[in-house]
């Protein structure tokens, strides 16, 4: 690297990009030595006023038995191959060409071991990643608020809400809940169709849905796994008795999606009411269905490529042998859809919580490696965004390094979350550098590539539904336009401030 001076006294450096195995593009089943990092062909000038620390790359000879002077060790790192950006390649560097660093290297007290990571999009462990809403705090959450509303014939003293934070967990009209359940093998569920607060105690109302072993039936009746019943029941109850929240499904919906918070133990079928009067099973026309308002969080859905039809399982009144049915289910969703039933040998439903972490890496990956004609990353000069807001250091802070980690521990389940944090960072790159800027340009053109990325690993809504589709390429191009009607205005200023500065310089001198 290369330190020289530039127009007007400002410092710049120059010299070859290492880029981080994320930066790269390469299959899910490559490994990485820990720390390592690939070098580049591309060359370019920073200034140093962007330099943020020191660090050292160390050929793979020297790595694991020598170690720098005066430098942590979490600032060392090791470099073995070159990455071709055009090729996708990686390539074993025969001679080590980069400049000989003043930096002195003395032998380690103990050479160290030789460890190779997994690529951050291989598939995650889901026996260490829970996506039940028991353990939200393991997640990117995205940020809620208490939203009250106003009903017709609403009792006195009591506060109506579309959506409410009560126990640890939000709660929104339409969502469904165990209930504890005396005497029952297991728990009755419920669904929220009204929640309010009365009197420093919070309540809701809705109707009840019970299990096949609540219902009279014949003995061989079969019933489908986890289904339930809506039953003639609709209680007022106090939130105290919610046990967890779960998910009440159409046939049509359970055979054809998902929502992507929910475990699939806890996603319950829907097809039938009970009369309990007649003894009666009855096809159910639909549940009540809610238009919210937009500070309500609404559930992202994914959708199956093929239909999963579930088992049957044999009444508990019954112990015999049982011979399993696989209805045909048609679906006008979606003209692709391959209508093939999943068999037993496929166990289940698609795991949908790795499908959404699978889809968020490889919306990162490509817009991480986004290049122009000439080869270069839009990315590459985006890494010097700090991570804290200066406008808002009481925030957390973000950049696509924490982004990207969040990725590698599998913290995103939903798209809205992940494409908040791109943004933020995007914007305030455009925000903290002027309009004819490089990062500006590069800020601008990553999240144009986002969105439309976004938009065909989803197939707008087709396999992921969320309300995080809603922001367009329209959307942008008005707030970049807004943003620079903002700050052009300013930038004039300044230049006319600056060169009357200089010409008043110039006559002095």
């Amino acid at each position: 690297m290369n330190l020289f001076l530039f127009l007007e006294g400002v410092m710049w450096l120059y010299g070859c990009w290492l880029k981080r195995p994320s930066e790269t593009i390469h299959l899910a089943s490559q490994t990485f030595l820990e720390k390592e990092v690939f070098k580049s062909y591309y060359y370019n000038r920073v200034p140093i006023s962007k330099v943020l620390g020191k660090c050292v790359v160390l050929s793979v000879k020297d790595y694991f038995e020598m170690q720098p002077e005066g430098f942590k060790p979490a600032d060392v790192y090791v470099c073995e191959s070159r990455y071709g950006v055009k090729a996708r390649s990686f390539t074993k560097i025969q001679k080590w060409s980069l400049p000989k660093s003043p930096v002195k290297l003395v032998p380690r007290e103990v050479p160290l071991p030789v460890v190779r990571v997994p690529s951050m999009f291989a598939k995650p462990n889901l026996d260490k990643a829970s996506f039940s809403h028991a353990n939200p705090g393991s997640f990117e959450d995205k940020e809620r608020e208490d939203v009250p509303m106003e009903i017709n014939e609403a009792e006195p003293g009591c506060q109506y809400f579309e959506q409410l934070y009560y126990n640890n967990m939000w709660f929104k009209l339409g969502d469904c809940v165990y209930i504890q359940s005396d005497g029952l093998s297991k728990p009755r569920v419920a669904r929220i169709e009204k929640l309010w607060l009365q009197n420093g105690t919070t309540f809701f109302f809705g109707p009840i849905f019970i299990h096949p072993e609540e219902t009279e039936h014949e003995p061989t009746k079969m019933f489908y796994k986890r289904e339930v019943f809506l039953s003639h029941l609709e209680e007022t109850l106090p939130m105290t008795c919610v046990l967890g929240k779960c998910m009440v499904s159409s046939f049509k919906e359970y055979l054809s999606c998902r929502p992507t918070e929910y475990t699939e133990e806890d996603i319950l079928l829907c097809e039938s009411s009970y009369i309990e009067t007649e003894k009666q099973v009855k096809k159910l026309e639909g549940l009540k269905r809610f238009s919210y308002s937009a500070k309500v969080v609404e559930d992202e859905i994914y959708y199956f490529r093929k239909l999963y039809v579930p088992p049957e399982e044999a009444s508990l009144f019954f112990f015999s042998p049982v011979t399993h049915s696989m209805p045909q289910m048609q679906s006008s969703r979606s003209s692709d859809m391959d209508m093939m039933p999943y068999t037993e040998e496929d166990s289940g439903p698609p795991p949908v919580g790795r499908r959404v972490m699978e889809l968020l890496r490889d919306l990162y990956v490509s817009v991480m490696s986004h290049q122009n004609k000439k080869c270069r990353c839009y990315s590459d000069f985006l890494a010097e965004i700090p991570a804290v807001d200066p406008a808002a250091p009481e925030k957390p802070p973000l950049n696509f390094e924490i982004i990207r980690m969040n990725l590698e521990r599998g913290r995103y389940r939903r798209l809205d979350v992940f494409q908040e944090h791109m943004f933020e960072v995007l914007k305030r790159a455009r925000r903290l550098h002027r309009t004819d800027s490089k990062i500006f340009e590069d800020a601008e053109e990553l999240q144009f590539f986002l969105i439309k990325t976004r938009d065909e690993l989803c197939k707008n809504g087709e396999i992921l539904m969320s309300t995080a589709l809603r922001y367009t390429l329209k959307h942008l191009q008005s707030d970049v336009d807004l943003e620079k009607r903002e700050k052009i205005p300013r930038e004039i200023e300044e230049d006319k401030k600056k060169a009357k500065e200089k010409r008043e310089k110039n006559k002095g001198s």
